[in-house]
């Protein structure tokens, strides 16, 4: 097999990770791809790309090890990228360990786990959602007694994605209910969950801005304002729209973002922050140390000329041209508009397909992901990892994408969109 010298280690390169190594080689640079633990959730798995790789590692639980066999294999790494949010961690190690550019190890439980993140953030001068961790659902309700918010609250994993784990309580048997279901429970990633995070439910409109950063600079390749669906105890992705560089939001969130990123420690590679406008204020809901999940870059690409991927591999093969970015204060240019639609179920049974044609018959529709294969499991969704999938819109007219989330919003009600038997 031919190898390249130089190349890219990429820790979890799974979801929209996966686009990485081949925009690496369209600059003539390879990729060598990490999996950080054997047991990794079927989910990301099944996202995986080997065949783009020069090589594929396994990590033991030893990082010598695989600094070991880069150097047998003759390969220098340039960089160490973490793709999913499982790889955040042992990307951080790699990073180290190898001598390229990475975030410290010694602060990676800011950027994994929402107690210390929140902690951290505030400490940075950050605004943050007042909570509690902790393992007592006493403890749970007498905190959120005294604050005067136990009719509404938020119990979550501390470390999740996708709103998994995230119930609504109401009442303290709800608050039963969420410890009860929750404690000692696997997390989304496989991890048993020790102690809850305990939060007031606050309202406000919700934005995802995604970053690039190297060398503790960075720009903002996208934010998208994000409306969600609180139904029962869960929050369901309704609607993400993708926000236009010029509106006064995006500079806000763009400056917003800048001290999250030095709070929590990010001076390279790629952020996924959730913020949440409260009384015209951002207040930070959480951030990921990665991609944002589950996005289809070309559609990025399609409105703005770029995406986070192309970004990140630009600090790896043409760093000068990212500093100038960062230097000249680049933004994205917005062509055309775009929106994202979380697939809803109202209902369990067996998939028996999806409607394809009438999806591509929506005047905006760019594309679709289907999570499941005709037979499989149709389950009521309750979050990102219950979905039948997610469609992608893009179109000059806003007015147009509004018009297809609500025309595919009454074909789904009607059951047309995908079947179960």
């Amino acid at each position: 097999m031919r190898h390249a010298s130089q190349v890219c280690v990429v820790v979890d390169g799974y979801s929209t990770a996966n686009a990485l190594a081949p925009a690496l080689a369209g600059y003539g640079l390879g990729a060598v791809h990490v999996q950080s633990d054997p047991d990794l959730p079927q989910f990301l798995l099944r996202t995986g790309v080997d065949h783009a790789y020069l090589d594929t590692y396994l990590h033991d639980g030893d990082v010598s090890t695989i600094v070991d066999r880069l150097d047998r294999a003759g390969l220098r790494p340039r960089s160490v990228v973490a793709g999913a949010e499982t790889g955040v961690e042992l990307g951080d190690q790699l990073a180290r360990a190898l001598g390229v550019p990475g975030n410290d190890p010694a602060t990676t439980r800011c950027r994994r786990d929402k107690h210390h993140m929140a902690r951290a953030a505030a400490a940075g001068g950050v605004a943050v959602i007042p909570h509690l961790s902790t393992a007592s659902r006493d403890e749970a309700a007498e905190w959120l007694r005294a604050g005067g918010w136990l009719g509404d609250a938020v119990v979550k994993p501390r470390a999740s994605s996708g709103s998994f784990g995230f119930l609504r309580c109401r009442s303290e048997a709800d608050l039963d209910t969420a410890f009860k279901s929750w404690l000692g429970a696997p997390d989304v990633f496989g991890d048993p969950i020790g102690e809850l995070l305990v939060q007031p439910f606050m309202t406000g409109d919700e934005y995802a801005v995604n970053t690039v950063s190297a060398g503790g600079g960075y720009v903002v390749s996208d934010i998208w304002h994000t409306r969600k669906r609180h139904e029962g105890g869960t929050a369901l992705y309704d609607l993400e729209r993708l926000v236009d560089p010029r509106d006064a939001v995006f500079e806000q969130l763009h400056g917003f973002v800048g001290t999250v990123l030095d709070a929590l420690d990010i001076r390279e590679g790629t952020a996924h922050t959730e913020v949440m406008m409260i009384a015209g204020e951002p207040v930070l809901v959480e951030t990921g140390a990665r991609f944002m999940g589950s996005i289809d870059i070309s559609q990025l690409t399609e409105a703005t000329g770029t995406n986070a991927v192309q970004l990140v591999a630009e600090t790896i093969v043409a760093p000068d041209r990212f500093a100038a970015r960062v230097r000249e204060g680049w933004r994205p240019v917005l062509r055309r508009h775009a929106a994202m639609v979380q697939l809803l179920s109202r209902h369990s049974g067996t998939l028996a397909g999806y409607d394809l044609p009438l999806l591509r018959g929506l005047p905006s529709f760019h594309t679709v992901d289907t999570y499941l294969e005709t037979g499989d499991p149709l389950q009521v969704t309750v979050n990102s990892y219950t979905t039948p999938g997610l469609v992608f819109l893009v179109h000059e007219s806003p007015e147009t994408i509004s018009d297809d989330y609500r025309q595919l919003r009454e074909l789904e009600a009607a059951g047309a969109l995908f079947l179960s038997a």
